[in-house]
């Protein structure tokens, strides 16, 4: 969960820290009020590709630094780390990205360098980012059984699994008896 953002020369932003609530939280606001800028910083810390252009104005660099508490998911966040040889402290994990005007890029997670495959790798255990129109998925008539059977989970498969095992077995007995009588 992230618990904290620090935003510094990003964009139009020229500082801001933010703090978050357990479970979920909301931006909301007019038009303009900068709500896709921050989430274009916290996309750079879970891995989306950095452009100098990012870099405010008349600012050498940019500097985004995200606080996340760990509770779920922690295992498989520290085999991760493990593999990058990167401590965990505290079920805390800090990840810092440092954008220069001159295309230089570095990251940091838990105070060491490493790399955005690593950044890639982390953030789907640490946020779930929706925007305002996530909800049009529910308009297209091909995600619904795919929506459904996500919903349904388990139930489901073991309703969905001996249907097809019926099915399976009726059309071999259907082949075998056209054979026989065809």
């Amino acid at each position: 969960m992230l618990s904290q953002l620090d935003i510094k020369n990003f964009a139009i932003i020229e500082e801001i820290q933010m703090t978050f609530n357990n479970k979920m939280s909301t931006l909301i606001g007019e038009t303009g009020a900068g709500k896709s800028i921050i989430i274009d910083a916290l996309s750079l810390l879970l891995g989306q590709r950095a452009s100098s252009e990012m870099v405010r104005s008349q600012a050498s660099e940019a500097v985004i630094t995200g606080l996340f508490e760990l509770d779920r998911n922690h295992d498989k966040i520290q085999h991760l780390l493990d593999n990058y040889n990167i401590e965990l402290d505290d079920s805390q994990l800090v990840i810092q990205r440092r954008l220069s005007q001159k295309g230089r890029n570095i990251i940091r997670v838990n105070g060491e360098l490493t790399t955005v495959s690593l950044l890639k790798q982390l953030s789907p255990f640490l946020v779930n980012i929706h925007g305002q129109h996530d909800q049009q998925i529910l308009m297209n008539q091909m995600a619904h059984l795919s929506l459904l059977d996500d919903y349904a989970k388990e139930k489901l498969n073991k309703v969905k699994k001996n249907y097809t095992e019926a099915f399976e077995t009726y059309q071999n007995l259907s082949r075998k008896l056209e054979k026989n009588h065809g």
